[in-house]
């Protein structure tokens, strides 16, 4: 086999990187796979919690794998992920266990920063298998007839179409999930498929919610925040207009009045570092939405 050169992804490499992306994942134009993933685009600056690696062989990106390291706040103590995405070999050098090595060189570089646990989303694979992933956490899909909202609702109402900042803001102030810093909103707002909505009442934003994360979350409100009653009101509001969506979602959202009769399903899979931090019971209370996972 070629000798593989291993260094960071960097700026330059960017149309390389797209292409090699794209073509592991099988999409050709318009669909790619950075307009749905921007969090890995290597052009966006200040990301110094991303690694991103790629190993050239013959002059070429051989293969590539990104890592994000985020902190997730629980009820009671903040946890350490590591989300991994952009899993990526050229055809051209596939069978040769390149995938295992880069994926392996990621996992090794989350130990080295403290990693209480890894996610990735992919379907069941021997690759993940054999570095320790299995499936786990919890997520509902519902179609909007198995929902029911109960609780007070808003009115005198606005709902605004678009990115806007104030989603941003109820972001980097939410007390509980996976928190975000000033410099993740730039790659959240590029986001080219995402359809948001607002809620606004007396001049402030309430709620938001996204849907439509392109290749892999079509028809799927993947988004959901803001204050209790201005969740349930977005979403009601949501439900009446646009029939053919469905909510992906935690169970958690009874809380607040948000109800599902779907049957729940597995979130990410998961390879656990922190065993004492990190256990079935925590893994089953975690939530990653669209926009949090990678």
């Amino acid at each position: 086999m070629s000798k593989i050169d291993w260094r960071p992804i960097l700026p330059d490499d960017l149309r390389e990187y797209g292409t090699v992306i794209d073509a592991a994942f099988r999409l050709s134009s318009p669909l790619h796979y950075l307009n749905d993933f921007p969090v890995w685009e290597p052009t966006i600056p200040n990301q110094p919690n991303r690694f991103q690696l790629g190993g050239w062989t013959e002059g070429r990106l051989a293969v590539t794998a990104s890592l994000r390291i985020a902190p997730y706040r629980t009820e009671t103590e903040t946890l350490s992920l590591g989300l991994i995405g952009a899993v990526a070999t050229n055809p051209a050098d596939q069978g040769k266990g390149l995938g295992s090595e880069v994926l392996g060189a990621l996992i090794a570089e989350g130990e080295s920063r403290g990693v209480d646990a890894f996610a990735l989303w992919g379907s069941e694979s021997p690759l993940y298998k054999k570095h320790g992933f299995d499936f786990a956490g919890i997520q509902v899909r519902s179609t909007f007839d198995h929902l029911k909202i109960e609780g007070e609702l808003l009115s005198g109402f606005e709902v605004r179409t678009g990115w806007e900042e104030s989603i941003a803001e109820i972001l980097l102030t939410r007390k509980q999930g996976l928190l975000y810093r000033d410099a993740d909103i730039l790659w959240l707002s590029r986001h080219r498929g995402v359809e948001w909505r607002t809620l606004w009442q007396e001049g402030k934003c309430l709620a938001y919610c996204g849907w439509n994360r392109g290749i892999d979350l079509a028809n799927l409100v993947h988004e959901l925040g803001g204050s209790d009653i201005g969740m349930r009101t977005l979403l009601e509001f949501i439900t009446r207009r646009y029939t053919f969506l469905e909510l992906l979602h935690h169970p958690s959202l009874e809380a607040i009045g948000i109800t599902s009769w779907a049957d729940p399903e597995y979130l990410a899979q998961f390879r656990t570092m922190n065993t004492a931090k990190v256990t079935p019971q925590v893994l089953e209370k975690i939530w990653l939405s669209g926009m949090d996972s990678c």
